[in-house]
């Protein structure tokens, strides 16, 4: 599902697995328990991110950030999708 949050930007909820993904101004993207909101794990990105995280079927977490890369991450782990 996807979630408006002032100050975030568009935010991305997986809600099978507990998991909120968003990216920041601070070129990271975030992984978030949404019950308990601890950091699961952030990726930098290198610039900032002010696109929408999205979630492909396998898993991997799809986003731009403004160097003009789009980014693959695994959703669970954080780690680059090579």
């Amino acid at each position: 599902d996807l979630v408006r949050s002032r100050g975030l930007g568009d935010v991305y909820k997986r809600q099978e697995l507990g998991i909120i993904y968003f990216g920041s101004d601070d070129g990271h993207v975030y992984a978030i328990n949404a019950e308990t909101g601890e950091e699961l794990w952030k990726y930098g990105t290198g610039a900032p991110v002010r696109s929408s995280p999205r979630v492909g079927a396998d898993g991997v977490i799809y986003v731009g950030s403004d160097s003009g890369e789009v980014h693959a991450i695994h959703g669970e782990s954080g780690a680059p999708v090579n």
